[in-house]
């Protein structure tokens, strides 16, 4: 498969991994992903032919050629995969995020988070050797005023 993807100009193809003998399962499989990204290929490729029709070649006095609507085209295309991932990674920030307060039961605040690392340091180090905390006021003198 990957030969064939390679001549009809695939820019990415995944590996068949694990998630290919997950039966029953709901994420895709890399030979449905690599099928996904050869239709991406191909629809965008289509686009460009359209494009290479519908606008002159740049030989005239033209405002605008195929090759800068092909550009406009091509970084529209890029910037909806990128808004379609940010929305993607947004959405599993979220559910992790929630997931989390679930099980800790209440949302972590630094403070909160701060108590537990003293606790923690207590815990680990003996009274004797324990870190003391490294706090220093930054001012200026007098004379750099």
């Amino acid at each position: 498969a990957m030969e064939s993807g390679a001549a009809a100009g695939v820019l990415s193809c995944l590996a068949a991994g694990q998630s290919e003998t997950m039966s029953g399962s709901a994420c895709l499989g890399s030979s449905d992903i690599n099928l996904l990204l050869m239709e991406e290929a191909r629809s965008l490729r289509q686009k460009h032919s359209e494009l290479a029709t519908a606008f002159p070649d740049g030989s005239g006095d033209a405002m605008a050629t195929a090759k800068e609507a092909m550009l406009v085209s091509t970084l529209g295309h890029c910037l909806e995969v990128c808004s379609q991932w940010a929305g993607a990674v947004s959405y599993i920030e979220g559910m992790l995020r929630k997931q989390l307060v679930a099980a800790i039961g209440k949302e972590v605040k630094p403070a909160d988070f701060a108590e537990y690392m003293q606790y923690h340091n207590r815990k680990l180090f003996v009274e004797a050797y324990a870190p003391a905390p490294f706090c220093f006021s930054v001012r200026r003198s007098e004379l750099h005023s």
